[in-house]
């Protein structure tokens, strides 16, 4: 997921009061820490300085961790390691953190029939390719690729935790899903620590917890296709953007985004952005990208079945930007 979301947070110190002390002695901290791509950025309100910087050192290893066992960019990250084992016709057993979010991104994937879709790997890879030499992936490349993508070729062993790529040269990618597990993990180590007054933004994934002292909600900016950005205020929830404002390949004056659809290998081309709103940030992630395939209409049908979840669709349609919204966002400019 790109950064499409700027956080706005207005500070009073003074105002509000919380039910178990005064909102007055709560102090504000803020870290940040690169990991994954981008930038994962913190904010949370504790009463003892020591006790919030003691959370964030374990809450930093932890993502370097969860990087190193998920990531398709580190050689020698587990998930590399279970894909070059594809095609080998054995299972590999896997840490507790990976085979969470393989079980998860199944799930999504027999959920959205493949519109998510983890074995995006090689086409992955020819994108990533296509936007160094910027030059387009072959037709004969792409269906090359083809034959070793499909969640279908994924078979989970639920009582050993392991795991069996089936086809050979399989690729996993979690980019849909890594950033938002990844968010989840850290904001519940916050919380099950008692600081519960928090934000944790994973490069626009973001989950928040209570308001901050004295205010109805944290203040989030959603960025869309046209300068009209709307201010939400949300609480225990999580919020998630996708789309095309600044990840993408141009070739030959057509702009590709980094989201691919498993239908056709490609990387989209219509403007599209989607934010979703969810209980948890690993739903809100995968629902930003699958909805960015989908587009509003049938996203939203799709989303009809989903309680809880809101969504905003903006896109570009012959020139004209058209907004969409399922549920609805308490919108505030």
């Amino acid at each position: 997921m790109n950064r499409l979301i700027r956080i706005l947070i207005l500070l009073i110190f003074l105002a509000g009061r919380s039910f178990s002390q005064p909102a007055e002695i709560l102090q504000r901290f803020e870290f940040s820490h690169k990991s994954m791509g981008t930038l994962f950025r913190i904010i949370c309100y504790a009463d003892q300085e020591e006790k919030a910087k003691q959370i964030r050192d374990r809450a930093f290893e932890r993502i370097d961790e969860l990087n190193f066992i998920m990531s398709d960019y580190l050689p020698d990250s587990e998930l590399n390691r279970l894909s070059r084992n594809s095609g080998s016709g054995k299972y590999t057993q896997v840490s507790s953190d990976l085979f969470v979010v393989l079980r998860l991104g199944q799930q999504w994937a027999i959920k959205t029939n493949g519109i998510f879709d983890i074995t995006i790997g090689p086409y992955s890879q020819l994108w990533r390719r296509a936007g160094r030499i910027e030059k387009l992936p072959t037709p004969d490349q792409i269906q090359r690729a083809s034959k070793s993508v499909g969640y279908k070729y994924i078979q989970i062993d639920k009582d050993s935790s392991a795991v069996k790529l089936c086809k050979e040269r399989m690729q996993l990618d979690l980019g849909g899903i890594a950033k938002g597990y990844t968010v989840d993990v850290i904001y519940d180590m916050f919380v099950n620590s008692g600081i519960k007054k928090v934000l944790v933004d994973g490069g626009g994934d973001i989950r928040v917890g209570d308001p901050p002292p004295g205010k109805k909600g944290w203040g989030i900016v959603l960025e869309n296709l046209v300068d009209d950005n709307h201010l939400v205020f949300i609480s225990n929830t999580s919020i998630a953007t996708s789309g095309d404002l600044y990840r993408y390949v141009q070739i030959d004056s057509i702009k590709y985004g980094h989201i691919i659809d498993p239908r056709t290998g490609y990387g989209l081309t219509t403007r599209r952005t989607v934010t979703i709103q969810a209980a948890n940030c690993t739903e809100a992630d995968v629902l930003a990208s699958t909805i960015s395939i989908w587009g509003a209409e049938e996203g939203f049908i799709f989303l009809d079945d989903i309680p809880g979840v809101q969504a905003v669709v903006v896109e570009e349609e012959d020139g004209n930007v058209m907004r969409y919204v399922h549920g609805s966002f308490d919108f505030f400019k």
